[in-house]
């Protein structure tokens, strides 16, 4: 058994000793609120869901593309939908813990941008779905029904980000993309697109290029329900439709 192999056989438990070291010499720091202490942070929690979903041999069957993904179209649809979840239950249902924690880092600070470009466009794709869709995905569905085990997925996915609502259905969403065509790439892609579109979006805000703008609308949507509820239900009834359509294409290919 060589090394490789043997990192791989006892990658549980070195993973767990990674996070409890990891996360400890981080909180001695975490006081700072600096953006790379921030960085320092993610990058260690990515590294402990990658040594636990790391399956090398895998991979390589799998990280395919498949023709004709909608991934700009499903994005912009998701992010719609995500906006509208997070005025529905920030500003209308009231869900406080959804407010952010006061941190006064913005994107007006370059190099605290430029890291979460490199977190949450590049980092956060990659890992989240080898975490997520290939690994544990993978693991549940052979001890329940995949329906099942997407919702669990899902559940996990919406806890774990700020959107509960709109996580969960993202996750749903990529999860049913990466059965119909077993590509993890193209839930990258997607991934990626859809964080880029936050990221470009909240650097317009801290940077009070549409500042107004998002507060006016936010503002709007969160006096008139109905017209919250319509757009949630158009972005629904389009990713529901981009999705049909994606997985009727591969079934003809």
């Amino acid at each position: 058994m060589n090394i490789l192999d043997r990192l791989l056989k006892n990658r549980y438990y070195i993973s767990i000793v990674y996070i409890i070291i990891t996360l400890f010499l981080l909180d001695r720091l975490a006081l700072s609120k600096e953006w790379v202490v921030t960085l320092l942070y993610v990058l260690a929690i990515y590294g402990f869901l990658l040594l636990i979903a790391f399956e090398p041999k895998r991979y390589i069957d799998e990280v395919g593309t498949r023709p004709n993904m909608p991934i700009v179209p499903i994005a912009i649809s998701l992010l719609a939908f995500s906006y509208c979840c997070i005025i529905l239950q920030t500003e209308v249902l009231g869900w406080s813990w959804l407010v952010e924690d006061g941190s006064n880092l913005k994107y007006s600070n370059i190099p605290y941008f430029i890291s979460d470009v490199f977190l949450f466009i590049i980092i956060a794709p990659i890992v989240e779905e080898i975490f997520f869709r290939q690994w544990l995905y993978e693991k549940l569905k052979n001890r329940m029904k995949p329906l099942f085990s997407i919702i669990v997925v899902a559940l996990i996915f919406g806890i774990v980000h700020i959107d509960l609502i709109g996580s969960f259905v993202f996750s749903m969403v990529l999860s049913f993309y990466y059965i119909s065509s077993i590509s993890i790439a193209n839930n990258i892609f997607i991934h990626a697109t859809f964080n880029g579109f936050l990221v470009v979006f909240q650097f317009f805000i801290d940077n009070e290029i549409i500042g107004d703008l998002d507060t006016l609308a936010s503002v709007y949507l969160s006096e008139n329900i109905a017209v919250l509820m319509m757009l949630i239900v158009t972005s629904s009834i389009s990713i529901y439709w981009l999705t049909t359509r994606y997985i009727r294409s591969l079934e003809e290919v």
